[in-house]
C-alpha cells in the first residue's frame, strides 16, 4: 500500500474529527491541521517506523500527531478511525479477513483495576488478558480485554461478535471471518459448536493432540506476534497503573497504531500446528 494518504479517506475522515479550530485570541503558532495529522498517521502505519522518525517534510511532527490521536481517542472517535482503515485496507485489497487468527497476551497490572484477575501462570498476581483476532497478513481487526484468570476458550465468542461491519467493496459489509484458526488453549466442544452455526470453520488445535508452537509467521504466531509488538512494549508504562477501562482504551489504541510492517507482508501461508479438528 501506497505511503501517501489516499485522498478518500481523508474525506471520510472529515466527517467524523472535529474541524481544525482558529487560532487562540492571544495568536501564536496555528494548530498543526488535521490533514497533516493523519497524513503523519498514515505514513506510520504502511512504512512501520517510529514516531520520532517521521520526516519533517509532512509539516508535523510525530509525536505532535501521537498526541493528537490520544485527544480524538478521549473523545471516543478513535473506533471510527479504525473502521475506515479497515474499510480502505479491503478496498486495496490489502485485508484478508475471510481466514482469522485468534491468540491472546497478558500483561501484568500491579494497581489492579476493572478489568484484570490473578493470573494463574504468574503466581496470581494481578493482570489483564487481551485477545486479539487478526487477518492472515497480522491486521488487528478485533480486540477484547479480560482479567487474567479468564480462560480462553471464554473470549472466542465475545471476540467473534466484535467483528467489525467492514466495507470498501461492492455488495454488504464484510460481518465475519470464514475460517478461524486458534492453538489448543481455545480447544472447546462448546465454542466449535458456536462457531458451527455462526457459519465459521473452527482449525482448533486439540488438548490432548501433539502440539509444537512453529514460531512467528505460524496459524496462531500472527495474532501473539502483533500482541507482542504492541503490547508489550506498553507494558512498560503501565506496571504500576491500575487497567481501569480507559488506559485498556488506551493500550487497544497503541496497539493497533504501532507500527507494524506485517500489514505490508504475504498472507500467512497456514502450517501445520499438531493435531487439529476443524469442524
Amino acid at each position: 500500500m501506497d505511503a501517501e494518504m489516499p485522498e478518500e479517506f481523508y474525506l471520510q475522515a472529515t466527517n467524523i474529527l472535529p474541524p481544525d479550530g482558529p487560532p487562540g485570541p492571544q495568536g501564536g503558532r496555528p494548530r498543526v491541521p488535521n490533514r497533516t495529522v493523519l497524513a503523519v498517521l498514515w505514513y506510520v502505519l504502511v512504512a512501520g517506523v517510529r514516531w520520532k522518525d517521521v520526516p519533517r517534510a509532512f509539516g508535523g511532527s510525530g509525536r505532535t500527531a501521537h498526541r493528537r490521536l490520544q485527544y480524538w481517542q478521549k473523545l471516543g472517535l478513535f473506533g471510527s478511525l479504525h473502521q475506515l482503515c479497515l474499510d480502505a485496507l479491503r478496498r486495496a485489497g490489502k485485508l484478508s479477513a475471510d481466514t482469522v487468527i485468534l491468540d491472546s497476551f497478558q500483561v501484568r497490572a500491579h494497581g489492579g483495576g476493572e478489568l484484570t484477575g490473578p493470573n494463574p501462570t504468574d503466581r496470581r498476581k494481578k493482570g489483564s488478558k487481551h485477545t486479539v483476532l487478526v487477518d492472515e497478513r497480522g491486521t488487528p481487526l478485533v480486540i477484547v480485554t479480560c482479567g487474567s484468570h479468564v480462560s480462553d476458550h471464554c473470549q472466542i465468542l465475545p471476540t467473534v461478535l466484535a467483528f467489525l461491519r467492514i466495507r470498501g467493496k461492492p455488495g454488504a459489509p464484510k460481518t465475519r471471518p470464514k475460517k478461524l484458526y486458534a492453538d489448543r488453549g481455545y480447544d472447546s466442544a462448546a465454542a466449535r459448536a458456536i462457531l458451527r452455526r455462526l457459519g465459521i470453520k473452527a482449525v482448533i488445535a486439540q488438548r490432548n493432540g501433539a502440539w509444537q508452537r512453529t514460531g512467528r509467521g505460524a496459524v496462531g504466531g500472527g495474532a501473539h506476534h502483533q500482541l507482542a509488538e504492541g503490547y508489550a512494549t506498553y507494558a512498560a508504562s503501565v506496571r504500576s497503573s491500575r487497567h481501569d477501562a480507559a488506559r485498556v482504551e488506551r493500550a487497544r489504541r497503541d496497539c493497533y497504531v504501532l507500527p507494524s510492517p506485517r500489514v505490508m507482508r504475504k498472507p500467512v501461508v497456514p502450517k501445520n500446528t499438531g493435531s487439529v479438528i476443524a469442524s
